[in-house]
This record gives structure tokens, sequence and C-alpha cells, in this order.
């Protein structure tokens, strides 16, 4: 069965550096969100409870540090379940830095 995915969440990002956190936003294979400094752009797509998206990140404003970095591109992996999406993602701008992503449904 397949889990409807539209929706708005909370989104939270660790690497081996630290975590950052944001919200977005799933419609229809888009992805769009970001947080204070950036925002992330992408598609993503479902097959069951495998989830899969390619993003990049834009920067916001000028700053030199931060967890994720600005023009970045990103491909995550995981499992949808009712209230969450956890992925494991990678970047070839990054490619020594294993990412991992939780996505937390908020009810609106």
């Amino acid at each position: 069965m397949q889990i409807p995915l539209n929706g708005f969440y909370k989104a939270r990002f660790s690497t081996p550096d630290g975590e950052a956190g944001g919200v977005i936003m799933l419609t229809d294979g888009k992805l769009c969100g970001g947080n204070g400094d950036l925002m992330y752009l992408g598609r993503y797509t479902q097959n069951a409870d495998s989830f899969s998206a390619d993003l990049v990140t834009k920067r916001l404003w000028v700053q030199t540090s931060g967890l994720l970095k600005d023009d970045v591109e990103i491909k995550i992996i995981g499992r949808a379940g009712l209230n969450s999406i956890t992925c494991i993602g990678s970047s070839p701008q990054l490619p020594d830095v294993e990412l991992k992503a939780i996505f937390e449904r908020v009810p609106f």
C-alpha cells in the first residue's frame, strides 16, 4: 500500500559535523522547503514505502558556516511511514560526508 506523502514536514538533517533543521513541503512529486539560511528545492518519487529525492540547497544569505552548504546536490533514499520519512543521503560535492535525514509530518 502506498502512503500519501503530500504534506508539511519538519526536517532534521545530520552529518558527522552536526545537525540542522528546517521545514519541507511535499506536493505531487515536488519538494520545497528551507530554514533561516538555505532553501531546498527538488523532486521526489515514491514506490510503496520506498522514497527517493534529488534536491539542491540554495543559500538565502551570505554566510560561510553551516551544516549544509549552498548549491549542493543531494540524493536521498529511504522509507516512508504514516508520519515520517527516514533517509540516508549523499552529494557529489561532499563525497566523504554521510547525510541522514528524518522528515516528520506536521498536521495542520
